[in-house]
C-alpha cells in the first residue's frame, strides 16, 4: 500500500513538473512574441496535400461555407474531379453551383448529414455504390486536419485515396491569427476537437 502511494505521488509529481514547464514555455512565448505560439498551433491544424486528378471533390460544410463551395467549384472546373459531393439544402446548392458551371448531374447532395462523421458515412456509401477510388476533401484550413482524421477512420482499409485541400482565401491564416477574433475562436475550437478526435482513435 505504501509503495503504491509513493509511486502515485511520484507520477503526480512528474506530471506537475511537465505541466509547470509547459506553462513557463507558454508564458515565455506569449511575452516575447505573442503571435509565435498561435502561429505554431494554427499550422498544426492544417492538412494540405499535393493535388492530383481524382474521381470526386467532397466539400465539407462549415466555417466559411461559401468560400469552400467556391473552391470546390474551382477544382471541378480545373478538372480535378468529375463529381462534387456535399451536404445541406439541395435546392440552394444546385442554384448556387449550376450557374457557376457545375452540371446538375455531377452534384451528389445529402440533405441530412450535419457533422463531419455523418458526411463521411454518406460519402463512404456513395463511394461504394459508384466505384469511386479517390477524392479531394475540401474544408477551411482550420478544420482540414480534424476532418481528415474522421474520414481516415471511416475509410480505414478501404483502399480509397483521400487528398486534403482547403480554400486559400480563408480568414484563418497562421501568421495572422491574433488579428482576427473569428480565427482565434476557431483556433480554440479546433484544438479541442483535435484532442477529442486524437484520443477517440
Amino acid at each position: 500500500m505504501k509503495n503504491w502511494l509513493s509511486r502515485t505521488l511520484w507520477i503526480c509529481g512528474i506530471i506537475f513538473i511537465i505541466q509547470l514547464c509547459f506553462l513557463i514555455i507558454l508564458a515565455f512565448f506569449t511575452i516575447t512574441n505573442p503571435e509565435a505560439l498561435p502561429k505554431v498551433l494554427a499550422q498544426n491544424l492544417i492538412k494540405e496535400d499535393t493535388l492530383e486528378k481524382s474521381d470526386a471533390i467532397v466539400v465539407i460544410r462549415g466555417f466559411e461555407n461559401e468560400k469552400r463551395f467556391n473552391y470546390g467549384i474551382e477544382l471541378y472546373k480545373q478538372g480535378y474531379g468529375d463529381k462534387i459531393v456535399t451536404t445541406g439544402n439541395k435546392t440552394y446548392i444546385i442554384n448556387y453551383m449550376t450557374p457557376q458551371g457545375v452540371n446538375k448531374e455531377d452534384l451528389f447532395i445529402d440533405p441530412y448529414a450535419t457533422t463531419s462523421y455523418e458526411t463521411a458515412v454518406y460519402v463512404k456509401k456513395l463511394v461504394d455504390d459508384n466505384q469511386i477510388k479517390s477524392f479531394i476533401l475540401v474544408t477551411s484550413p482550420d478544420q482540414s486536419k480534424n476532418v481528415r482524421l474522421v474520414f481516415d477512420k471511416v475509410f480505414k482499409n478501404s483502399g480509397v485515396k483521400i487528398l486534403s485541400s482547403s480554400n486559400k482565401d480563408s480568414e484563418f491564416k497562421p501568421g495572422k491569427i491574433m488579428r482576427s477574433k473569428v480565427a482565434k475562436e476557431q483556433l480554440v475550437v479546433e484544438w479541442v476537437n483535435l484532442l477529442y478526435y486524437t484520443f477517440k482513435q
